[in-house]
């Protein structure tokens, strides 16, 4: 699938990508290794009037994340160059990144699933394909923890 219309990608580190919206409102990172998936992500971001830095390799997610601190981080499990656990446990051992709320994400749901997964180290966790209001939801619920000023845009 073809990257195309208004979403484009800047490169700044050696592969990463990111694409950063508009900085007035809460500021969000998703980080997924599909760009398909970051694609959709980023337009369901948009589509609910929040700034986002996308990722495409967990990592610079930590790097990205102490940098900007974002008031919320959407970080998928299954990566090939660092999974989404190790990047969580970076995060949270990082005093810079610790308290940022993170959403676990993934479509690696089995009979074992959560069991399998140490889904503690999340805030919240969502799984793919996830239906746009549950993301919304969750994203709201998390922001408003977080602080009450910061929810999605009506």
């Amino acid at each position: 699938m073809a990257v195309s219309g208004s979403f484009r990608f800047k490169k700044v580190v050696q592969g990463s990508f990111m694409k950063q919206c508009r900085i007035s409102r809460p500021l969000l990172l998703a980080v997924d290794a599909n760009i398909d998936n970051l694609w959709l992500l980023s337009m369901s971001l948009e589509l609910f009037g929040l700034s986002h830095i996308c990722i495409d390799q967990g990592k610079y997610a930590v790097e990205a994340a102490k940098r900007y601190h974002p008031e919320l981080i959407l970080l998928d499990i299954v990566m090939s160059d660092l999974d989404g656990i190790a990047v969580a446990n970076s995060l949270r051992a990082e005093p810079m990144t610790s308290d940022i709320p993170i959403i676990g994400m993934t479509a690696m749901v089995t009979w074992e699933y959560p069991e399998c997964l140490p889904i503690h180290i999340f805030d919240k966790f969502l799984t793919k394909p996830y239906m746009l209001d549950d993301l919304e939801g969750i994203i709201t619920g998390c922001l408003s923890k977080t602080n009450s000023c910061l929810a999605i845009p009506a």
